[in-house]
């Protein structure tokens, strides 16, 4: 061996050794950071560091089994505190992986830890939680608990009506929420929540007849959950008469569920109430009425204008802030404007959730176009030419 092939080699043995020693440096670190923190979650006097919920995210075997360990004997308060801040978290960032902490929570005593378990999970596609959701539906003790696992399955029968979840798994979550449904001595909060997540539902003819009985109901609270039901069956033909009658309602919960159902079918008919509604007494309803007339995408520059004008005349930060993205969902979806607005407008993820519900031939139009040369390269998938 050479001279020059041995100094190589040398210099490479070296490298290995630091990088090797970086490693045990990060997972010692890790250890101590984690242990540090099992023992303040077991003294409520003890305040938790800003980050806490980051050495909970992707969590290793070992830390899996101290933390079930730790678990039973963490006060009441604080666990219900770290699912608090775990389903906010989950919501607010794709990035984050609290999955086995929200698995080990779903099977807390506390039906409120249980409740925030779900929420922290809510999305999760994974089979195995998708069946703990159905087992949760249907046995849970605590009706509440039972309502948000019959929601968080929404997830899964979305991906259903879409083909692309399996369908004999499709089946077990189908047959379940039917026997939610159709059981008169369940809770009715469950019950409602069923026929809402069943809206997803390719049986349509069932779940049709459920939705119109919700219809003629008295009770405005399944009128709502019909009006949700509705949202999801994406069926504007067969229901878009039903859903204009009830921008008029009484109640601001059945406008609000209204103006979401025309949102969600793409309403166009609707556009002139949804404009109506941008004036509406309740501020729900403003909110929800702007995100329906952003996902019609129809009206030009009336309709933004006229959503530009709510997020001026707002009566909260929340409000305005909502109406903002609107205008921007809208603009989108519209076509409207200088492409470029969308780099500023909407995170890398936003707009690769975007891309993703365009179809092969929009897609294709937009990448030879060159409109958007400033998009990432990997958002419209991957190149299979090398």
């Amino acid at each position: 061996m050479s001279k020059k092939n041995k100094k190589r080699n040398k210099g490479q043995k070296r490298q290995h050794k630091a990088k090797r020693s970086e490693k045990k440096t990060a997972e010692q670190k890790r250890a101590n950071a984690f242990a540090e923190l099992l023992e303040s979650l077991l003294d409520e006097q003890k305040p938790l560091r800003p980050d806490y919920l980051l050495l909970l995210n992707g969590l290793l075997p070992k830390e899996v089994k101290q933390l079930q360990e730790v678990w039973p004997r963490i006060p009441l308060r604080r666990r219900r505190a770290i699912m608090e801040d775990a389903s906010v978290l989950s919501d607010e960032s794709f990035s984050v992986n609290l999955y086995e902490l929200g698995k080990l929570a779903l099977d807390d005593p506390d039906p409120q830890v249980r409740f925030l378990a779900i929420s922290a999970l809510w999305g999760e596609d994974d089979r195995d939680v998708t069946r703990r959701f159905v087992e949760i539906a249907t046995t849970d003790p605590d009706p509440e608990v039972r309502a948000n696992a019959v929601s968080a399955l929404s997830n899964q029968m979305f991906l259903g009506a879409v083909g692309s979840l399996s369908e004999r798994l499709l089946e077990e979550i189908e047959s379940a929420l039917f026997g939610i449904l159709e059981d008169d001595a369940e809770d009715e909060r469950v019950r409602r929540r069923a026929l809402e997540t069943l809206g997803y539902s390719q049986q349509r003819e069932r779940i049709d007849e459920f939705i119109h009985q919700a219809l003629q109901s008295t009770d405005d609270e399944w009128l709502a959950s019909a009006l949700r039901a509705i949202g999801n069956t994406m069926d504007k033909e067969e229901w878009g008469d039903a859903v204009l009658r009830y921008f008029d309602h009484v109640n601001p919960k059945i406008r609000s569920m209204a103006a979401r159902a025309a949102g969600t079918l793409g309403l166009e008919d609707a556009v002139p109430k949804l404009l109506y509604l941008l004036r509406d007494a309740d501020a729900d309803v403003r909110m929800m009425a702007a995100w329906a007339l952003s996902e019609i995408g129809v009206g030009g520059e009336k309709v933004k204008n006229a959503l530009k004008k709510a997020s001026r005349n707002a009566a909260s930060q929340e409000e305005r802030e909502v109406i903002s993205e609107a205008v921007d969902n809208f603009i989108f979806n519209a076509g409207l404007g200088d492409p470029l607005f969308l780099l500023f407008a909407f995170s890398e993820d936003e707009l690769a959730d975007m891309m993703h519900t365009l179809s092969e031939e929009e897609l294709e139009e937009m990448e030879e176009s060159d409109t958007l040369p400033w998009l990432p390269d990997d958002l419209f998938g991957e190149d299979d030419e090398e």
